[in-house]
């Protein structure tokens, strides 16, 4: 590839990057911080999936959608957060972090199937790595009419075993998991993805700077 060509993938990239960040600011920095404390979104259940301090008594909630570009920006960020030598290790020692299911089925066609896929790779322990693979590769399954092949693609590269990682995404157990984790969205009225609770609070930020902060304090 040519340096002018690098350039211009680069700028397109970054513009990109850009335009998904404006789209969501503007749809949370209207709204000032709420005291609503939304019960659904305030503790940590059985059935979540958690990391960081697990049992720190400040909870962060997220609503995600694997298929979503915004929410793959944040699980950079998030990403950024927890990597060893971060400046925010602050953050990671003082939080539980949760990952909820909400996809976004009218908009992105496999974010079901790509949130099943999450949750039959955690019945393998391996719900978060799974994730990243997903969002990393997140241009290359979301516009599949059928992105099971590659999911099955990740399911080798971390060395599951596939014959059950299939059989437990047609499971009633996984679907019921991610059922479960929308109504608790719908009941703390989320309705964009990512949504963020802290404590049970929403929050609501204008910039990647401002989200951190809302996170150390």
């Amino acid at each position: 590839m040519s340096r002018n060509n690098i350039l211009i993938t680069l700028g397109s990239i970054a513009s990109i990057f850009v335009f998904l960040w404006i789209v969501y600011a503007a749809s949370n920095s209207s709204t000032p911080q709420s005291s609503q404390i939304f019960k659904a979104s305030s503790t940590v259940l059985p059935t979540d999936h958690v990391k960081w301090n697990t049992k720190a008594k400040k909870v962060l909630i997220e609503y995600s959608d694997l298929q979503c570009p915004a929410c793959q920006s944040f699980h950079t960020i998030l990403k950024q957060i927890e990597a060893s030598g971060s400046a925010q290790q602050n953050i990671v020692k003082s939080t539980a972090f949760v990952y909820r299911n909400y996809p976004l089925t009218t908009i992105h066609k496999n974010a079901q199937i790509a949130a099943l896929a999450a949750e039959a790779a955690s019945k393998q322990g391996k719900v978060f790595e799974f994730h990243d693979i997903l969002f990393t590769n997140q241009a290359d399954w979301s516009k599949l009419s059928d992105p099971m092949p590659k999911f099955r693609e990740y399911v080798r590269k971390l060395e599951l075993d596939e014959a059950k990682f299939d059989e437990d995404v047609k499971s009633a157990e996984v679907k019921k998991k991610v059922a479960d984790d929308v109504a608790l969205g719908n009941q703390s009225q989320v309705n964009s993805t990512p949504s963020f609770f802290l404590n049970g609070k929403k929050l609501e930020f204008g910039s990647f700077d401002e989200f951190v902060k809302l996170l150390a304090q």
